[in-house]
This record gives structure tokens, C-alpha cells and sequence, in this order.
């Protein structure tokens, strides 16, 4: 299946309990080294009654390199929690340089 890479919600396809699945792109650009946390709304994104949330797939880029970090690689130097509300970025990265961070969201909503 092709997934719509996009900030904006797009259905993708049908999760296992039958309801309907959802993805948005999240990202944080030109992340402050010195700064742990960012946190944005899933409605930001025009995401509303999210109900069941995980990533398919993440990565950082750091602008100064042009090299891309999956999520699971060490490197990476970032963690992503959810609730049914907000996504939350954690930056672990302690040698003070600069990323973009995305993170290819799917969900599930309380209303379908």
C-alpha cells in the first residue's frame, strides 16, 4: 500500500478491529539542542478524537550533515510518546547540534 506522506490527516486504510486508519506526517524542524521536549496537539495537524496512536516509522536529519537516523539507531538522540492528545518529542541530544524530526504517525479515532 502507498502511504500519502502529509502533514494533513489522510485515511489509509483499515486497522484490525475494522475501524478506519489514519495517518499524519508530525515533524519539528531546526530543534534547539538545549531544548528537551517539544510538544504539539494531534489537532495541529487536523487530527481530532485519536483513539489508538502508534509510529509506523521515524527519523532525524541533521541539517549540518544531511544524514538521516531512523528512530531506532542510536544516533538518533530522540524519543516520541503519545497520548490520545498531544505527541511529545523528547530530544536526548547532547552534542549540540541542530535535527528535524519526523515521525509518520497512525491512528485510529474514537469516532469511527
Amino acid at each position: 500500500m502507498d502511504i500519502p506522506y502529509s502533514t494533513n490527516e489522510v485515511r489509509v486504510g483499515t486497522w484490525i478491529d475494522g475501524k478506519p486508519l489514519y495517518a499524519i506526517l508530525a515533524k519539528v524542524m531546526n530543534t534547539n539542542p538545549t531544548t528537551r521536549a517539544y510538544f504539539q496537539s494531534f489537532s495541529d495537524y487536523g487530527a481530532q478524537n485519536v483513539n489508538f496512536a502508534f509510529v509506523e516509522v521515524g527519523f532525524t536529519r541533521y541539517p549540518s550533515y544531511n544524514v538521516f537516523y531512523t528512530l531506532q539507531e542510536a544516533q538518533c538522540h530522540v524519543q516520541l510518546q503519545m497520548n490520545s492528545q498531544q505527541i511529545v518529542f523528547i530530544n536526548n541530544n547532547t552534542e549540540g547540534r541542530e535535527q528535524d524530526i519526523y515521525a509518520l504517525i497512525k491512528y485510529t479515532k474514537s469516532t469511527d
